[in-house]
């Protein structure tokens, strides 16, 4: 498991499937996520040509980065993918796009942050979408390439928290020089 300190923190998850407990003590913590510092899903119960609806099923078999105590009133999440950045993309400007109706592979836009909300099952290691529920969890991933999530190890499961609650500049891109390794 992985906590913040007390205070402002710079919180990064690291390689493989994590556990990551934010306090909410109100300072601004910053939560980074990199490309490679999460676990590829290994199943998706639709195919690439099909659209993320209700019902959809994502299994993590080897687990994958979880994340409570994220507050969208003081915290940042800082995402980057590959060497790139996203200094050239829509998430520098601090959005997240809403997958909900999306194709599944074909409808993801590459370097592009997106959110689901729905319920995870730590016990099955799932998270079914659910775009009619609130007070939910949220899934959030960068598409890193032209496949499925199950090519992606950047994703980050946020329990209680709807990622829609996330503002313009909530969403910050990542560069190395702001977070530098102590």
């Amino acid at each position: 498991m992985i906590g913040d300190g007390f205070g402002s923190d710079d919180v990064w998850a690291g390689t493989g499937a994590d556990f990551v407990n934010l306090a909410l003590d109100g300072t601004a913590d910053v939560l980074i996520q990199q490309d490679g510092e999460s676990v590829a899903a290994t199943a998706v119960s639709v195919q690439r040509d099909q659209f993320w609806a209700n019902g959809v099923v994502i299994t993590y078999a080897n687990g994958v980065d979880v994340v409570t105590g994220f507050d969208a009133f003081t915290d940042k999440l800082a995402t980057t993918i590959g060497d790139n950045g996203l200094a050239n993309n829509a998430t520098a400007t601090g959005e997240l796009y809403d997958a909900f109706g999306l194709r599944v592979g074909d409808g993801m836009v590459i370097d592009r942050s997106y959110y689901l909300n729905g319920r995870w099952d730590p016990a099955t290691k799932t998270f079914t979408v659910d775009n009619t529920i609130t007070g939910t969890d949220s899934i959030v991933w960068t598409q890193g390439n032209n496949g499925p999530v199950t090519s992606n190890a950047n994703a980050l499961v946020m329990v209680g928290f709807d990622a829609y609650q996330l503002e313009y500049n909530d969403v910050i891109p990542f560069n190395a020089a702001d977070f530098p390794i102590i």
